[in-house]
């Protein structure tokens, strides 16, 4: 994904990894607490993509990480039903996207099929690519649970696809796609090709990526600790020597 749009997306994600994790080990967070949080995060970087003039690329890419956020809040988060309630009355797809009603489920997958089709169009490289890192996002979200019209039947066809089937069209269209392709050195290998479907990963789960961060902090932090102490400890250990020295001399010279 290219690195400016994944610098905006990746910072929701992992927010709402976090706010997901936290609820699963009986920590949930507030209804205002995860509004909050969500909603100044967004804003967040939404003037950064200001900066970054990547407005117009922020503008279609929150839109499915709003989508996912919604389903998240209302669907799976381990917390009361009555928040549950209040924030499928208060969805961010209402309040932040401005919608007259959710339609999440829905809009999902249509808006993914607008920027498909837009690959076809006539657009230069620069304009493919950004199309190419915004139906990343898309796809992410996919990978992190958004299920939308396929949420009770994963394997009902919708519109021709079932939901693994129109994963793996969306994940001819990117990228990770063509770096398969690019193994195929030889005439040989064209006719030897393993058609079964790739798995787009980025290596480590979010969650893992957050574990192992939390766990250099923490050793980061003993370690930085340990050295302070003994520092510190030399220096107390110096200063209570001259402190000593000082005083003998004094006695001798008095």
């Amino acid at each position: 994904m290219a690195a400016k749009l994944w610098d905006l997306a990746s910072p929701v994600l992992l927010t709402l990894s976090v706010l997901v994790r936290n609820a699963e080990r009986k920590r949930p967070p507030s209804y205002e607490q995860a509004r909050k949080t969500l909603l100044d995060l967004l804003a967040r970087q939404e003037r950064e993509a200001d900066r970054m003039q990547m407005e117009a690329a922020w503008l279609r890419a929150r839109s499915p990480l709003v989508y996912l956020i919604d389903e998240v809040m209302v669907l799976d988060l381990a917390w009361s039903d009555e928040n549950r309630k209040h924030w499928q009355n208060e969805t961010l797809e209402v309040t932040y996207l401005h919608k007259p009603q959710p339609m999440r489920a829905v809009d999902f997958f249509k808006e993914c099929d607008e920027v498909q089709q837009e690959l076809f169009s006539r657009v230069n490289e620069q304009e493919r690519l950004a199309r190419q890192d915004l139906l990343e996002v898309f796809y992410v979200c996919l990978k992190l649970g958004f299920r939308g019209r396929y949420r009770r039947h994963e394997d009902q066809k919708v519109q021709g696809h079932t939901l693994s089937e129109y994963m793996a069209v969306l994940f001819d269209k990117l990228p990770a796609k063509a770096l398969l392709a690019e193994d195929r050195v030889t005439g040989e290998a064209y006719k030897h090709t393993d058609d079964r479907q790739a798995v787009y990963t980025f290596g480590w789960t979010i969650k893992t990526c957050l574990a192992v961060l939390i766990g250099i902090a923490l050793m980061y932090s003993i370690v930085t600790w340990t050295t302070w102490h003994r520092l510190t400890k030399d220096v107390n250990d110096i200063a209570e020597q001259k402190i000593q020295q000082t005083v003998r001399e004094a006695d001798t010279t008095g």
